[in-house]
C-alpha cells in the first residue's frame, strides 16, 4: 500500500501525497495547518481507489498567529496555488477532483471552486464558516456542496443558514455521529447533492 510522499506545492505550501496503483479519484485535503490522516482510513481509501492529498495552507510560524486562519484571501490564494501546481502534474490533472475541506479553509475553498470550476468536480466540508466565502463567490458556485458537523457545532449550522439563501446549487448539511470519521463519510459522498453513499462499496474501519 503506498506511503505519504512529501511533496512541494509551491510557496509556502507542502503537501503528503498518497497514490493507488490505479486510482480513480483524487481527494484534496485541505487544513489550515498541518494535519495527520488516520493509518487505517488512509489505508481503506487507498483500497478503494482514492488518490489522496493532504496539505497545509498556512506554514508552521504563519499558524501560530490568531487572525491567520482568519484571512479568507491569503487562504485561497494558497489554495489557487495548489490547484494550479496540480494542473502540472500528469498522473494527478486528469483525475476527478473533490475538494475535502475543514474548519477555516471552507470558505477559501468555496471562492477557489468558483474560479476553477471545470477542475473541482464538489467539495465536501467539515465546518467551516461558509457565510465568510461572501456572497458573491456563493451566488456563482456550481459545484455540489456537502457540510459536515459535530453534534453542537452551533458556528457553523448558523453560518450555513446565513449562506444558504445565496446558494444556487444543492447543499446536504450532515451531523457527524460520535466518533465517525469526517474523511470517511467525504469520501462516501457521491457529489450529487445526496447525503448517502459509500467509498467503495463496504463500509469504512471501525
Amino acid at each position: 500500500m503506498s506511503r505519504w510522499q512529501e511533496i512541494d506545492l509551491g510557496k509556502q505550501v507542502y503537501g503528503r501525497l498518497a497514490m493507488p496503483e490505479n486510482p480513480r479519484d483524487l481527494l484534496l485535503l485541505v487544513h489550515p495547518g498541518f494535519a495527520t490522516v488516520d493509518d487505517e482510513n488512509r489505508d481503506f481509501l487507498l483500497a478503494h481507489g482514492h488518490a489522496l492529498l493532504n496539505c497545509a495552507l498556512l506554514n508552521e510560524e504563519e499558524i501560530r498567529y490568531p487572525d491567520a486562519e482568519r484571512n479568507v484571501f491569503r487562504l485561497t490564494e494558497r489554495l489557487l496555488q495548489v490547484l494550479a501546481h496540480l494542473l502540472r502534474q500528469p498522473e494527478l490533472q486528469l483525475l476527478p477532483l473533490r475538494l475535502c475541506t475543514y474548519g477555516a479553509t471552507t470558505p477559501a475553498a468555496l471562492r477557489a471552486a468558483v474560479q476553477r470550476d471545470r477542475q473541482v468536480l464538489a467539495i465536501a466540508a467539515c465546518a467551516g464558516e461558509i457565510d465568510r466565502a461572501g456572497g458573491d463567490a456563493l451566488r456563482h458556485l456550481r459545484q455540489p456542496l456537502l457540510l459536515l458537523h459535530a453534534a453542537g457545532d452551533e458556528g457553523t449550522v448558523a453560518a450555513h443558514a446565513r449562506a444558504a439563501r445565496h446558494l444556487p446549487t444543492p447543499c446536504t448539511v450532515v451531523e457527524l455521529a460520535a466518533g465517525e470519521s469526517a474523511l470517511l463519510r467525504q469520501a462516501a459522498w457521491p457529489g450529487d447533492g445526496n447525503a448517502g453513499g459509500n467509498s467503495g462499496g463496504n463500509s469504512g474501519p471501525a
